[in-house]
């Protein structure tokens, strides 16, 4: 897991309130058409990039939406296959590959910016949406999901350094 500064937020696109982006993790599989937990028609892929975002106080639309909210977290999630190498992703390769076994930290030796990381921003306008509960321990169901259609690419050996510190696996 990656904790973000909380400077970034989201709002509109159909979301009924702003969210504060809280932290990053990856879901992933040995095999490359396996990683992600969500897929497209039909087909999974060799990770899934979550970007968490906790609700702002104050940014709900109504007060009966803030009382029974089943939104309290909204999920950005970003499927990601083997492609061409991404220099955007490769600090954060690198400080993957740094950490020496799952549930220990590292520091980043340089600092990122989500947009390296993502699609470009034109290239975002297609996604799915749907409310639903996170996928680890305690599995909430306050989540508004978000699941984008154009996915992002990694190298192979890009995948392949990231995976095996960063997460229990999906499959």
């Amino acid at each position: 897991m990656v904790l973000l500064g909380g400077e970034a937020t989201i709002a509109g696109g159909g979301l009924a309130s702003r969210y504060r982006a809280k932290q990053l993790h990856l879901h992933w599989s040995e095999v490359l058409d396996a990683g992600s937990e969500h897929s497209l028609d039909g087909d999974r892929f060799a990770m899934e990039m979550h970007i968490v975002h906790e609700k702002e106080e104050g940014t709900s639309r109504n007060e009966k939406e803030a009382q029974y909210s089943e939104d309290e977290i909204a999920v950005l999630a970003f499927l990601v296959e083997a492609g061409s190498k991404n220099e955007g992703f490769q600090p954060l390769v690198e400080a993957l590959s740094d950490v020496p076994r799952p549930e220990m930290n590292t520091t980043m030796k340089k600092s990122i910016s989500l947009s390296d990381l993502l699609p470009e921003e034109d290239k975002l306008g297609r996604y799915f949406r749907y409310l639903g509960s996170l996928t680890t321990p305690g599995c909430e169901e306050e989540v508004v999901w978000t699941v984008f259609e154009e996915t992002i690419q990694l190298q192979k050996e890009q995948v392949h350094r990231a995976q095996p510190r960063v997460q229990t696996p999906t499959t």
